[in-house]
């Protein structure tokens, strides 16, 4: 069936899908049959309880090269049209569909809702009532950006398990020498498999509607995820995740690596998940098991140093100057400069965050935030601390600084 794998692509003159570039508009909408099919499907999706399968292209919505599916929000909805195979979203139990061919199925298909909500009545103008959406229960982006807890910045989240394909080909494997036998039979495979996709698909939905419900889901399955929500959250969700999946595999050699870009919430989403995307192969390239976010890579334990620093500072925000904090990010540029070129002249932070000290920050005030200051001033060889607050220097002055809402 050659005809159902090619597209027509002669629609010289035409103008172009608004959303994917790559077909013809349809003739009452601007977006391509294709797309506009995806926009309905997503608005259902949410609400559906059960993706049903049929054994011809007409009795589905949604074409399956001779088949079609179609999702349901109830399983009274099947009507006389009944599927050879009914999948039950994220329930195990099939009881009421008994007389039907049904298997359980998890997805993450989570959305912010769009409640009764007060989270920008304290900001001068709610960008999120600008924009406009078809289901008008689903929080736009610019909602999503305001619920942040300082700046409106959407967080774009993607995490992907480290050398998956190594550890199908070899994680079951045991040398014959010392007399154990191969356990990398097909069965285990699978269940290697299916554990992996249920901790990214059952277990992921079960973390977003819990306490993560602020985050949407693009997708998550297999071994990678790719999530969207305000900034602060998508953090505290990959670390969320790290910290689950490690409990799940129980075995060091099995990791994940994350990429988390920040943008403003109008911000195309394709390009967001290129630079998510970007920044997931920074972790790759670093050996993986590690977080990228904000232009730096760090291992996980290196983050958690990293979050607690930031922790420390963050209940003095509202003391320390914004210059103060924008004049460290410079600070750690130049010690970054002075450690991996060579440059002496990075040294000059020294002097430099003397002198700011003494101008901005007031020591019987904030005697934490001076101290915390103080001790970077001279470097102490050996001093694991000082020299890992040194090099990421910059990265907590900016998670500082996003931390404050915007005119503060």
């Amino acid at each position: 069936m050659e005809n159902v794998f090619t597209l027509d692509v002669s629609f010289e003159g035409q103008q172009s899908c608004l959303s994917c570039r790559k077909h013809p508009r349809s003739e009452n909408s601007e977006l391509c049959d294709r797309c506009e099919l995806d926009r309905q499907t997503g608005a259902i999706l949410p609400k559906s309880k059960y993706f049903a399968f049929y054994d011809n292209e007409h009795d589905g919505v949604i074409p399956l090269a001779g088949y079609s599916a179609s999702l349901l929000k109830d399983h009274r909805d099947v009507g006389r049209k009944i599927p050879y195979l009914l999948l039950r979203l994220n329930d195990t139990d099939l009881a009421e569909v008994a007389k039907i061919p049904a298997l359980p199925k998890y997805v993450a298909k989570n959305v912010a809702p769009m409640p009764d909500c007060n989270a920008c009545s304290h900001r001068q103008r709610c960008t999120a009532r600008d924009e406009s959406t078809v289901a008008a229960e689903i929080a736009t982006f610019g909602c999503i950006a305001n619920r942040a807890l300082g700046r409106s910045l959407l967080g774009f989240l993607k995490a992907d398990a480290d050398k998956m394909s190594h550890i199908f080909r070899f994680g079951l494997k045991r040398d014959s020498a010392d007399g154990d036998r191969n356990v990398d039979t097909i069965s285990r495979l699978s269940t290697l498999s299916r554990q992996l996709d249920t901790f990214f698909t059952g277990w992921m939905q079960h973390l977003a509607e819990a306490e993560f419900n602020d985050c949407y889901t693009v997708f998550s399955g297999g071994d990678d995820l790719f999530f969207v929500g305000p900034w602060d959250r998508i953090i505290a969700l990959a670390e969320r995740v790290n910290r689950d999946f490690r409990r799940l595999t129980a075995n060091p050699d099995i990791t994940l690596s994350v990429g988390i870009a920040t943008t403003q919430s109008r911000y195309p989403v394709a390009r967001a998940g290129e630079l998510a995307e970007n920044a997931l192969e920074k972790s790759k390239q670093a050996g993986g098991d590690s977080l990228t976010l904000l232009g730096s890579t760090l291992s996980w334990p290196q983050w958690e140093s990293v979050r607690a620093e930031w922790e420390t500072l963050k209940p003095h925000l509202d003391k320390i100057p914004s210059a103060f904090l924008h004049a460290l990010v410079q600070y750690g540029s130049m010690w970054r400069r002075y450690i991996k070129e060579g440059d002496t002249m990075g040294l000059r932070y020294q002097p430099l965050l003397a002198y700011n000290m003494a101008r901005n920050l007031d020591a019987r005030q904030m005697p934490d935030v001076y101290h915390w200051a103080e001790g970077l001033l001279k470097i102490k060889p050996g001093d694991a601390r000082q020299h890992l607050i040194l090099d990421n220097l910059g990265l907590i002055a900016t998670l500082l600084i996003l931390s404050r809402e915007r005119g503060g």
